[in-house]
């Protein structure tokens, strides 16, 4: 029972932190045009490393494959959105995308291990990067 609370709170918690950071980026955003766009980005990135967070706890109370799963994704979430939102060159644009792929693959793996069986998992990752140049 005593573990059911601790979820119940880190949960409350975790709703709590993310209305407070969405509403901030939220106002920042619609009411200083971009002028405090350095605030309101680093903000939005904590919000990723949050969920990346809260998923983690989730994870150590109740360990599923598929959580784990999103947590990869997650952290190459992470990676991803620090080289687009906060370097402002080509090699790190270039990181950011192919990190945002790797993501996008984790999804589509996840997906597929789900609700598919790992033939067909395999003939559409096939197709998937056949397609992806293009």
């Amino acid at each position: 029972m005593k573990k059911e609370k601790i979820e119940k709170d880190i949960l409350i918690i975790y709703f709590i932190i993310e209305i407070i950071l969405y509403l901030s980026f939220l106002i920042i955003d619609l009411f200083f045009n971009n002028s405090l766009n350095n605030v309101s980005s680093p903000i939005k990135y904590s919000t990723i490393i949050i969920n990346l967070l809260f998923l983690i706890i989730l994870t150590i109370f109740k360990f599923k494959i598929e959580k784990l799963i999103v947590i990869f994704a997650f952290i190459f979430t992470s990676i991803s959105d620090y080289f687009l939102l906060f370097k402002n060159d080509n090699n790190s644009f270039l990181i950011g995308l192919i990190t945002f792929n790797i993501v996008q693959l984790i999804y589509f793996f996840r997906f597929h291990y789900l609700y598919f069986s790992l033939k067909k998992f395999l003939l559409s990752l096939i197709f998937y990067l056949l397609f992806i140049h293009y």
